[in-house]
Formats: C-alpha cells, structure tokens, sequence
C-alpha cells in the first residue's frame, strides 16, 4: 500500500482554509492600503512635495558619500518627474491584487484550485518586487541612519516573512485540494 504524504500549514492558524482566509484579509488590507496613499498621492501634489522633500532631506546629511548623495538625487528626480506614471503603475497593480484577492476567498470558499492560481501569481510578483525593495532599501539604510539601518531591515523583514508564509500556505491548500481529489477518484 501506498503512504501518500499530506501537506499542511506549520500552525494551526495558517492552515487549510482558516489560513486562506486569513491570507486574504491580510493581502485585502495591504491593498486597500497600498490604493489610498496612492491616490492621495496622484490627488494632492502637497502629499507628493512633502513625501519627495522628506527623502532628499534624508541625503542632505554631511557625513555621506558625495557620489552615493548626487546618484541617489538623481533617481529622486527622476522619480519625481515620473512620479504621476509610478504611481498609476502602483494604482493598478494594487487593484489587480485586491480583484485576485477577493477571486482566492472565492476559489478558497468553493474548494475551487483554479481560482488561487490568479492569487499565487499576483502575490508572487509582489513578493519579488518587496525582496528588490528590502535589499536596495536595507542597503540605502546604512548611508543614511543607523537607526534606520537596524529598525528597517527587522520591521521589513518581519513583514517579508510574513507574506512569504501566506503564499506558501495558499501554495500547500492549492496542492491540498490535488491531493484530496485524487484521492476521491481512486
């Protein structure tokens, strides 16, 4: 006879459904969060001005490197002429986040693995997208603050893993209902 291995969720908390839906609450905030402060940001230009002069007020300290300080200013810049087209780029990720989202509490409801699949792919994205940003960030941290260099890299990891965790628990529901069916058919 033949052992066939189950796969579950690390707590009791993330796996199976529960971990779905908690899955979903998370990722439906951090969009929700994610499309406000962007759209504040395209809506009121002072939300913008004071956003970009708080981070070139971050380089203006002495003690950094002239060629690091003069690079950085120049892809604040950039960043601040294009700063209407990332943030609509931002806009409409999130949206389509929170659309796939609301499809994974859907596909978690009716036990239905196509409807995760659009889920894992979007939230995938984001992940390698927030490891980009931890690494070039937790790297920047240490030319500007010391306490910005020991706060950001645990806080932005902590958040990290965290998401890690609930892809990975949709990956294992996902093979889960496989699992289940095969079973049902033999």
């Amino acid at each position: 006879m033949k052992h066939r291995k189950h796969i579950t969720g690390y707590c009791a908390v993330c796996a199976g459904r529960p971990g779905l839906y908690l899955s979903g609450v998370l990722s439906t905030i951090g969009c929700t969060i994610v499309l406000l402060t962007s759209i504040y940001f395209l809506i009121q230009d002072d939300g913008w001005t004071l956003l970009r002069d708080w981070m070139k007020n971050l380089l203006v300290d002495d003690r950094l490197d002239t060629k690091f300080t003069h690079t950085v200013g120049l892809v604040l810049s950039w960043m601040d002429v294009y700063h209407q087209i990332i943030l609509s780029v931002i806009l409409f990720m999130s949206f389509i986040h929170l659309l796939s989202t609301s499809i994974l509490i859907m596909g978690s409801v009716q036990s239905r693995r196509n409807l995760l699949v659009p889920w894992m792919i979007t939230d995938l994205i984001i992940t390698t997208i927030m490891v980009i940003v931890f690494i070039v960030w937790t790297f920047l941290a240490f030319f500007v603050d010391i306490m910005i260099a020991v706060v950001f890299p645990v806080a932005g990891g902590l958040l990290l893993g965290l998401w890690i965790v609930l892809w990975r628990n949709v990956w294992r529901y996902y093979h889960q209902i496989n699992i289940k069916r095969k079973l049902q058919n033999s």
